[in-house]
């Protein structure tokens, strides 16, 4: 219990660095809102890239790709999301809080020797929540506020003994 009460505590942290991060370069940006990841590719060449950018990662960071391609099948609300990966977007996506919470509860929710069945099961679930949370008709979806009921769900301790 003390090392799950650890682990989302560091969720916390990592969504609060990251949130601050994302918040700094987003000054840039005139509103500030969250990428659009329903442009759909409409040439061979978009296409050949997109399975070119996620063929090079599948190798190097499968975990990237299933955060990525899970992203987009919430966001445009499609099982194939094929003619929605493009460089820009993951590029955009990489940037933002929601990414980095999602890295952090796909890291958790990987089964190793020093994790409990209890534990995966519940930031498996804590995901997919994360993922439900996403709506392109907001354009502040992958800020933090968007999810952050959720991630609170996770990091109360009266709640946690509930899920």
């Amino acid at each position: 219990m003390k090392k799950s009460l650890l682990s989302l505590a560091a969720i916390v942290v990592l969504t609060l660095n990251i949130s601050g991060c994302s918040s700094k370069q987003e000054i840039k940006v005139e509103k500030g809102v969250c990428p659009m990841l329903n442009i759909e590719n409409t040439t061979k060449k978009q296409f050949d890239e997109a399975k070119g950018l996620i063929e090079g990662l599948q190798g190097t960071l499968p975990d990237i790709v299933t955060i990525y391609i899970d992203t987009l099948k919430h966001y445009n609300k499609v099982d194939n999301v094929d003619k929605y990966i493009s460089k820009d977007g993951i590029r955009e996506f990489s940037v933002t809080p929601i990414y980095g919470t999602l890295v952090a509860l796909n890291y958790f929710a990987t089964p190793t020797f020093n994790t409990t069945k209890e534990s995966v099961k519940m930031y498996q679930k804590a995901y997919n929540d994360v993922l439900n949370t996403i709506d392109a008709s907001n354009p502040n979806w992958c800020e933090l506020e968007s999810y952050k009921h959720v991630t609170d769900k996770y990091t109360n301790t009266k709640s946690i003994e509930k899920i």
